[in-house]
């Protein structure tokens, strides 16, 4: 709110009172047109004020502990981002052709404590698995969400919970988010208390993930490496490979189920990719005649997946490699009705 004018605090405040539902996400302020709150429940709604962005700026800056007159170029960093000190909110930046601030995009940041504890059971049974109490491999959780639905306030607690102490209520184990948005630790140098005792490593550029996640695992000894978001076919092989060096790996991928995972050519490998196989003379004939199957291509990266369809919704899938052998086997019956 101390970002804000106090005739447009006046608006936004409506939202904001403890426990109200929609609440506010998110605040778009264009030059010479009227906010648009839009809220947790999907819906935008414009507010009767605009914003000037000369005092805006000022206000951020003030924020950083800079000078008023600070450049734009000093306030948001090569993507146009700019954090809060202490918050996890996040200020965006339109530009014009001149460099110009046009618009500004707030970002509402929460820790909420205790969201993760839905997963108890789950992450308890990821503790054992690296310590190997009967599991093959660690059982790497990924989940899959559209934007919005609150898979990064998620991981903030599922951090808390790994890295602090039993004598805290947490897992005491050893836990380094790589923060490529800053999205979950927050947009500032120094990371935000909602990941207890985590660390944080942040991304020079997007580009740099696959490497970045690499570089946790072989500098810092971690047990669990937390990422945000796996969106290319080099973030999947470096997940693989973080797999197969018997560290936890807990990630997120944009997307509303397993199946629509499936048909992403780059993240497929994820939970084991889908390839065409040919039959034997034996089971073409128990098949009917037919000579092509869809099977399983590689073991999955993931053992267990958990789909986030709404903030109060999700789906569970504990062991990934089952979840999609019944999906192949289900498409098969249909395909020979």
């Amino acid at each position: 709110m101390a970002l804000l004018p106090k005739k447009v605090q006046r608006y936004v405040r409506q939202y904001l009172p403890a426990g109200r539902q929609p609440c506010l996400m998110q605040l778009q302020a264009d030059s010479g047109c009227a906010l648009q709150a839009r809220l947790s429940d999907g819906t935008t709604t414009e507010l009767p004020v605009q914003l000037d962005m000369r005092k805006a700026l000022k206000r951020l800056a003030a924020a950083k502990g800079l000078a008023g007159d600070t450049a734009p170029g000093q306030l948001f960093g090569s993507d146009n981002r700019a954090g809060v000190p202490g918050t996890l909110h996040r200020v965006s930046a339109m530009r014009g052709r001149q460099g110009e601030v046009l618009g500004l995009t707030y970002r509402v940041g929460r820790h909420l404590p205790g969201v993760g504890l839905l997963l108890a059971d789950m992450l308890a049974s990821m503790k054992r698995s690296i310590q190997g109490e009967g599991a093959e491999r660690p059982q790497s959780l990924l989940l899959l969400d559209k934007p919005g639905v609150g898979k990064t306030t998620l991981l903030r607690d599922m951090a808390r919970l790994m890295s602090l102490p039993p004598s805290q209520g947490g897992m005491g184990l050893a836990v380094v988010v790589v923060d490529t948005t800053n999205e979950i630790a927050g947009n500032y140098e120094q990371r935000h208390s909602c990941i207890g005792h985590a660390r944080r490593m942040m991304v020079p550029s997007r580009q740099q993930q696959a490497q970045v996640l690499l570089e946790a695992v072989q500098n810092h000894a971690p047990d669990v490496v937390i990422i945000d978001e796996i969106s290319t076919k080099e973030d999947a092989a470096a997940a693989k490979a973080i797999s197969h060096r018997g560290v936890l790996l807990v990630g997120a991928a944009h997307g509303s189920s397993l199946g629509s995972l499936l048909r992403n050519t780059e993240l497929s490998g994820l939970v084991g990719g889908v390839t065409s196989a040919t039959r034997d003379e034996q089971a073409r004939a128990s098949k009917g005649g037919s000579k092509m199957h869809q099977e399983s291509m590689d073991a999955a990266t993931f053992v267990s997946l958990v789909e986030l369809h709404t903030q109060n919704r999700m789906r569970l899938h504990l062991n990934v490699e089952h979840s999609l052998g019944s999906m192949l086997a289900a498409a098969e019956r249909q395909a020979e009705r």
